[in-house]
């Protein structure tokens, strides 16, 4: 037991070590943080910036907010309180795209990201739909060439179902990608580079009630942490048991912080249409097609993106010690 809880505390402190110059990074999220109007929302991007913030690989040059869990009016001040709260002082929060028809409309968030990237080289975590992202793309073409990487929750491989778990009956959306397919279509043909964390990168990582109770003694993001993820996770367990939820958007931020805790391969990628895999339900019922991000095994010249396949048991483990921030101190 002894020996047990030595390794917990070793992995714990490994997850903070930094062993290079911290990545410059922009984050464009759509937060929900559990909202429920009219039923409970996604908690991962919330995660996902406590995570980032407490991430010493990493240096936030700034957040920006978009539409898709919850309208823009409603995650822009759930963004800007997560940022109050556990974010450095002084970090901008920007306002960005209310719907997918703002494509190439300049906004705060537009604005802030194209001066940031005038300055430096930057890496983007495009955690929702990516109309901000794009539009600076489309708009500033002379700043492709700043943009690192952009990291997107999003994209599938041929034949790979987007399903609970042991239920292939409950389909689940590409919802990032399918809320502004378009503004997709303009980073693939941007020329940067785009790393695909999505579905299937998060179906083997689980958070539990135990999990967050685990982390909810510990730190003020702990605490808050486990309660706005009650309703959300008590979703899942109607759907999955007892099992926990997928942290999504939380092995975007892993992709940079810890690359070696997630398998990759080098993939071409682009857009189709098909049959919609959840027809008769829904927006489902009333379009009979829909757009899908297909990643395939990189051939030809066509621009080498990353797609990445699983994440190793110790990602959780990492993600939990992030979620409660760095060591007290003594």
């Amino acid at each position: 037991m002894v020996m047990a809880k030595l390794i917990v505390i070793v992995c714990c402190l490994a997850s903070f070590a930094v062993a290079r110059e911290p990545i410059n990074v922009w984050l464009d999220v759509d937060t929900s943080a559990g909202l429920i109007k009219p039923r409970v929302k996604d908690v991962d991007d919330g995660l996902a910036l406590v995570q980032a913030f407490h991430s010493p690989e990493i240096n936030i040059r700034g957040v920006s907010v978009c539409f898709g869990n919850a309208p823009l009016a409603e995650a822009l001040p759930i963004a800007r309180e997560i940022t109050r709260r556990f974010g450095p002082s002084g970090l901008g929060v920007f306002s960005g795209a209310a719907a997918a028809a703002d494509l190439g409309v300049e906004n705060d968030a537009t604005r802030a990201l194209a001066k940031e990237l005038e300055q430096r080289q930057l890496t983007i975590l495009a955690l929702g739909p990516v109309t901000n992202v794009a539009t600076v793309l489309k708009n500033r073409t002379d700043l492709r060439g700043k943009v690192r990487q952009i990291v997107v929750c999003a994209a599938r491989r041929p034949g790979f179902g987007f399903y609970v778990p042991d239920r292939p009956e409950a389909v689940l959306p590409d919802a990032n990608f399918e809320k502004d397919a378009p503004a997709m279509q303009l980073l693939l043909d941007s020329g940067v580079q785009i790393v695909f964390a999505g579905y299937e990168s998060s179906c083997d990582t689980w958070l539990s009630r135990e999990d967050l109770e685990s982390i909810a003694g510990k730190s003020e993001s702990g605490k808050w942490v486990r309660d706005v993820s009650q309703d959300w996770i008590a979703r899942w367990e109607s759907m999955r048991g007892p099992r926990g939820f997928n942290p999504f958007d939380t092995l975007c931020v892993g992709y940079i912080t810890h690359p070696g805790l997630l398998q990759t391969i080098e993939v071409s990628a682009h857009i189709t249409t098909g049959p919609d895999d959840r027809a008769g339900t829904g927006l489902a019922a009333t379009r009979p097609t829909k757009p899908y991000l297909i990643a395939e095994p990189h051939q030809g010249n066509a621009v080498k993106h990353i797609y990445c396949t699983s994440a190793k048991p110790e990602f959780r483990q990492t993600l939990l010690a992030r979620l409660v921030g760095p060591p007290a101190k003594e």
